[in-house]
């Protein structure tokens, strides 16, 4: 790529910044996402530290896109997908994110290719999120919907432990 490309989409990105609020907006309880309108991989979010249940890392081969997600399992309500595959605008802010949830979580990120690994909790750290494929017809049915786009294609089934987990804090919390 020659240098004038490639300053002229840096100078592209950062008029797109000064013009547009995107990117992790970072506090001490929660962090807000604010996706680029120039990108349709990623959705608006707002994450409090205090609902989550779980984290994990996805290294997800699908065809010749290699793309790397965070999902964040919250209490009571539907996951967050993060695709972190693409250097764009929306990533401003993602290094003091990632360092809010170190200091919050003490999160390290675990990266298998085609796996989705929990990071977080500490005690489930390193294992597989969801049952393989294969397990049941639930989890047949589950990634031909995937394949088909009726579900997000980092999704799954959650595996027995994790899900033993989930009931547990719940039953602790209340």
């Amino acid at each position: 790529m020659s240098k004038n490309l490639i300053e002229k989409l840096r100078k592209e990105k950062e008029e797109y910044i000064k013009k547009h609020d995107v990117g992790f907006y970072v506090n001490d309880t929660h962090t807000k996402f604010i996706k680029t309108k120039r990108h349709l991989v990623n959705y608006n979010w707002n994450l409090k530290y205090s609902e989550i249940s779980g984290i994990a890392f996805g290294n997800i081969m699908r065809g010749d896109d290699d793309s790397f997600f965070i999902i964040f399992i919250l209490e009571d309500k539907k996951p967050i997908y993060f695709n972190m595959t693409y250097e764009s605008e929306e990533m401003q802010g993602f290094d003091k994110f990632m360092e809010k949830l170190k200091e919050k979580l003490d999160l390290e990120q675990i990266w298998e290719q085609d796996k989705v690994i929990l990071a977080y909790p500490e005690n489930l750290r390193g294992r597989e999120l969801y049952k393989p494929w294969t397990n049941s017809v639930e989890t047949v049915f589950h990634g031909l919907k995937r394949f088909f786009g009726l579900k997000h294609h980092v999704s799954g089934i959650l595996k027995d432990e994790f899900e033993i987990y989930l009931k547990n804090k719940k039953t602790n919390v209340q």
